[in-house]
Formats: structure tokens, sequence, C-alpha cells
């Protein structure tokens, strides 16, 4: 007599199959082959006709090798909409990730020695762009990547499409240099006014070098605001301005460091790489403030001619038509313009 199996798919029958007994009793039925007592329940009688099912199910195909994510994709997956003032990820000699999806800062980016050394850098940009600033912020890390002094630490340039897959930085570039690229980037994100005044320069055809530095030292844009320089500001007004045009004109990096994947510890220069400071905080005339940006700004106007007066991490000068309201922006930019190219 044949039967077929009504049951769940098991080690020796299949849902379905057709099986030969061997024989019967009260509550079970025995299978030829097979020792094992199943409920008579299980089966329904089955025509002579059917064909017998081989006992032993095949075993399954092995499953496929779990592919490891890239460190970008990595990253990216644990972003899911949680992501700080920036992320950004280190893949290390070893093959650990180590991922900062809700960094405050790129201070992150220092690392133990213990850890392996640095092969890969990622930066993601996945998560900051929306409707509104999506092709503004193209532009911007266009001029990062492309074309700013800081380009030399991507691994490749830069394409509309990153903007949601992320950019790579060579871990070979001088430490200084490879975390100021990643700060320069965050600026239009963490400082969306930043952004807004680098694309109102651009259009009005201003250099990008132009628009960069007049949109990061003009602050908000309403007053010409020198910024005195905070740990996520990129240039400021104590910096040494011909130091400062040199960097942009000539791409003249500073204090370097050694190379990113020789350098374990905390600790970069990110200022000093670009230009030298001086401590002026709360110095608003005399000769201290002489070679600095702010002491270059100042020398455009006449003594008294303007009202001045520190506000959080800035210095503002108003009153002066030239650098009040929508004129301030444009006397920075214009200021910089006769130097910077």
């Amino acid at each position: 007599m044949k039967v077929f199996y009504l049951g769940r798919k098991s080690k020796y029958l299949q849902h379905g199959g057709c099986y030969e007994v061997d024989h019967l009793t009260y509550l079970y039925t025995y299978l030829k082959g097979l020792r094992h007592p199943f409920d008579c329940n299980m089966f329904k009688i089955a025509p002579d006709m059917a064909v017998v099912t081989p006992y032993r199910v095949a075993k399954p195909a092995a499953p496929k090798p779990e592919v490891k994510l890239t460190l970008g994709e990595a990253l990216i997956k644990k972003m899911q909409g949680r992501i700080g003032t920036c992320s950004f990820a280190i893949e290390f000699d070893n093959g650990q990730y180590s991922l900062h999806n809700t960094a405050p800062c790129h201070a992150g980016l220092s690392y133990d020695r213990d850890k392996g050394k640095p092969v890969r850098v990622f930066n993601a940009l996945k998560g900051y762009a929306n409707d509104n600033n999506r092709a503004n912020l193209i532009r911007f890390y266009t001029y990062i990547c492309n074309e700013s002094p800081w380009r030399i630490a991507f691994e490749e340039p830069f394409t509309p499409e990153m903007i949601d897959s992320g950019v790579y930085l060579k871990v070979d570039t001088p430490k200084n240099i490879l975390v100021g690229a990643c700060i320069a980037m965050r600026q239009a994100s963490e400082f969306p006014d930043r952004l807004t005044m680098f694309i109102r320069l651009l259009d009005l055809k201003y250099s990008p070098n132009v628009a960069f530095a007049a949109a990061n030292l003009s602050g908000r844009g309403s007053a010409l605001v020198a910024r005195e320089g905070s740990g996520h500001d990129i240039i400021h007004r104590r910096m040494n301005f011909d130091e400062l045009v040199s960097f942009f004109n000539n791409d003249m990096f500073k204090e370097k460091g050694k190379p990113y994947n020789d350098s374990p510890g905390y600790g970069y220069e990110i200022w000093n790489s670009i230009a030298k400071s001086k401590n002026i905080y709360g110095k608003l005339e005399g000769d201290e403030i002489k070679g600095t940006v702010f002491g270059h700004v100042m020398s455009f106007f006449k003594p008294n001619e303007l009202t001045i007066k520190r506000g959080w991490n800035d210095v503002v000068m108003e009153k002066h038509p030239a650098v009040t309201g929508d004129n301030a922006l444009l006397t920075m930019a214009n200021i910089l313009a006769k130097e910077i190219k």
C-alpha cells in the first residue's frame, strides 16, 4: 500500500511525498526502509500508480557565504537616519572597522596603534542633503574635493553621485591635511549659512576660493564679522593674512604632519597647516593685529569709522554702510578678492 505524507517536511519525509507502507498498528504507520513510527493521521492512501518518493530528502544547498560590506556601506547601513555633526569611518589593516555615525566632530579620526594601521578613511555625505540644499551641496563638495587646496586628500574626484555614496580619503595624506579636508567639507552642513553665502558669491562670479574664505570669515553675513576661531572653524581672523593668501593661491600647506596612517594618537594642527595664528583674542586695534586677517580688513577703514564689538566667538564691525546688512558679505569678498585668486 502507498500513502501520501501530509505533514511538514522532515529529515526523512517531504510534504506531499508518496511512500510505501511496511505495516500498520492501531496508532502508527511504519514505512518500508524506516524504523521510525509515524502518526497514522499524517498520511492518506495513494492510488497504485503513484510514484514512490525516496525516503531521504536531499540536503539543502549550502548557504552562500556572507559578503562583507565595504567600509562605506557598513557606515551608511549603521547610520539609518542617525547622524551626528559628521559621520565617518576607518578601516584597519586587520580588517576591523571603526564606525562613527553620530560623531560631534572629526576628533575620532585619531586612533590608537593597537587597533592596527589605517588602510582607508571614509567620510559620509548621505543624510545631510535634502531637496532644498542638494544642488548647493554638490557645488560645495565639488569645490572642496576637486578644486580647493584640500583636493590632494581624496582618492578620486567628486561626482554628484557621491553625495549619496560618500567619499574616501587617501591614508598616506599628511594627517593635518586629511583631517582638515574633512572639517572643510562639513562647513556646509554644520553651518548652513556659510553654504548660502558661498553659493551666493559663486553666482556673483567670485572665485570659489574667495567665496569659501568670505563665507567662513563673514560668519552670519549680517555684519562684517571676522571669526575669532573655534575648534569647528577652518579659518579665522587671527590667521596671518599673507599665509592665508598663499594657502589658497599656491596650495601652500605649512605644518602638514606625518602621513595619517603613520600618525597614531590624538592631535592635529588644522589651523597651523594653513597659516600661523596670533594670540589676539579680544584685541580689536593696535600693532598686535597687524599682519592678521582682521588687521588687513581693518586697514580698509579709517580709525573710528566702525563700531566694533565682540560677539560669541566673533568680532562684529558695523555702523558703516559697507559692513552692515546685505553689504557685509560683499565687502569681505571684495577685500579678499584683491589678493586671493
